[in-house]
C-alpha cells in the first residue's frame, strides 16, 4: 500500500477453467494442417493444466495455425483457416474473462497500479477515515483504503462485499466461491468465518467513491508481476482489467530490489535523476532464429547485428552457459524466433 506495508489475499482456486466444443470447421482445420508436432512450453505436467485446459488446447491449435499451409490457396480454405483463426481468439478471450472472474473475484481491482497524483484520493480517504471513526468508532487501515478506494469501480462497490478483516489489517484469506458454487463476496455475510464491512460503512465509502468516479481511469504507475512457475506461462496482462495498465514480469522480487539499487548508484554516478533505469542498449546479446526455419527473419537482421558487433547467436540454441552468461552479463536480451523463447 502507500505506506510500504503489504496487503495481502490468498483466494484458493475452486473452480476450474474449462472450454467449449470447438465448431465443427475448426477441428476439421486441427486434423487437416496439424502437420508439426506440438511441445508443451513448460514441459511435463503443471498446475496450469489441472485449472485451465482450455490454454494448452488454443496454444496447440495456435500453433497447428500458424506452422502449417494450406494444402491448396482456395477462397474456401482461406475462410475456414480466418473462422479457426478468429475462435481461438474469441475463446482466448472468454478464458481471460473467466479467469479473472473466477479466480480473483472481486480482489481483481488490487491487481492495478496507483495513482500518479494521489492527491484528490488521499485527501478522500483522509476525510473518510475520520467520518468513520467519529461515527461509527470502526478503525480502518487507511492505507488499504487507499487501495480499495483508488481501484474498485464506483458501481462496482455496493456489489462486492469487503471483508472487514481485509479493511481494518490489510489481510484476508478466504475464497471467491464456496463449496456449491455461491458466491462469497455477498456484503453482510460470512464466508469462511470472515465477516463482511457493514452496509452503513459501505454507504459511506460509496458517497467517498463517487467523488472520485472522474478521476478513476486516470493514468497509473506501472505493476510489476512476480508470478510462480506453475503460473508464469499463462498470458495475465491480458485479462480485461490489467489491459489499460502498465506491466512488467520480473523473476522475483529480490531482483526487482536489485535492480532499483542498481538504478539509484547509476543516477547518483551521472548527478542526474532519470525515470527509467539507466542501460547502454548495446551491451545486448541476441539470439536469432534458434529453430533454423526463419531464414527471411535471419537474414533481415543477422546483418544489422554484426554491423552492431553484438554477441549473440543465429540458426541454434545456446548453451546454458552462453545463457546464463548472458543474461546475468548483458543489459538487453533480443530473442526473435518462434514463441515467447
Amino acid at each position: 500500500d502507500a505506506n510500504n506495508e503489504p496487503a495481502v489475499t490468498i483466494l484458493p482456486l475452486s473452480s476450474i477453467l474449462q472450454g467449449e466444443e470447438t465448431s465443427v470447421s475448426c477441428s476439421v482445420s486441427v486434423e487437416k494442417y496439424s502437420l508439426k508436432e506440438w511441445h508443451s512450453p513448460w514441459g511435463c505436467r503443471a498446475v496450469v493444466d489441472d485449472v485451465a485446459p482450455l490454454f494448452e488446447q488454443i496454444l496447440r491449435e495456435n500453433y497447428a495455425s500458424s506452422s502449417n499451409f494450406l494444402d491448396e490457396d482456395s477462397e474456401e480454405n482461406c475462410k475456414i483457416w480466418w473462422s479457426w483463426r478468429e475462435n481461438l481468439d474469441n475463446r482466448l478471450h472468454k478464458l481471460l474473462r473467466d479467469m479473472e472472474e473466477s479466480w480473483f473475484g472481486a480482489w481483481r481491482y488490487l491487481l492495478l497500479g496507483r495513482w500518479l497524483d494521489c492527491e484528490p484520493l488521499n485527501s478522500v480517504v483522509r476525510e473518510l477515515v475520520c467520518d468513520i471513526k467519529l461515527r461509527y468508532k470502526y478503525g480502518v487501515h487507511e492505507g488499504v483504503l487507499k487501495l480499495v478506494l483508488g481501484g474498485i469501480k464506483p458501481a462496482n462497490l455496493d456489489n462486492e462485499g469487503i471483508p472487514s478483516l481485509f479493511l481494518q489489517k490489510g489481510c484476508y484469506i478466504g475464497c471467491i466461491e464456496d463449496g456449491d458454487g455461491e458466491s462469497c463476496n455477498s456484503p453482510n455475510e460470512e464466508c469462511d468465518g470472515a465477516a463482511y464491512v457493514p452496509a452503513h460503512i459501505v454507504e459511506l465509502m460509496l458517497t467517498a467513491v463517487s467523488k472520485l468516479e472522474a478521476e478513476y481511469d486516470m493514468h497509473r504507475k506501472p505493476v510489476i508481476l512476480v508470478l510462480d512457475s506453475n503460473v508464469q506461462m499463462l498470458p495475465l496482462e491480458s485479462m480485461p482489467i490489467l489491459r489499460e495498465q502498465e506491466v512488467y514480469r520480473m523473476p522475483s522480487v529480490a531482483i526487482v530490489f536489485a535492480t532499483l539499487q542498481r538504478r539509484c548508484i547509476l543516477e547518483e554516478a551521472a548527478g542526474e535523476d532519470s525515470r527509467f533505469p539507466l542501460i547502454d542498449p548495446l551491451d545486448a546479446f541476441y539470439l536469432l532464429n534458434p529453430s533454423g526455419d526463419l531464414s527471411r527473419t535471419e537474414a533481415e537482421f543477422e546483418q544489422w547485428f554484426r554491423h552492431l558487433n553484438m554477441q549473440g547467436k543465429t540458426g541454434g540454441v545456446p548453451s546454458k552457459e552462453e545463457l546464463t552468461g548472458a543474461l546475468e552479463n548483458r543489459d538487453l536480451f533480443y530473442y526473435l524466433g518462434h514463441g515467447s523463447g
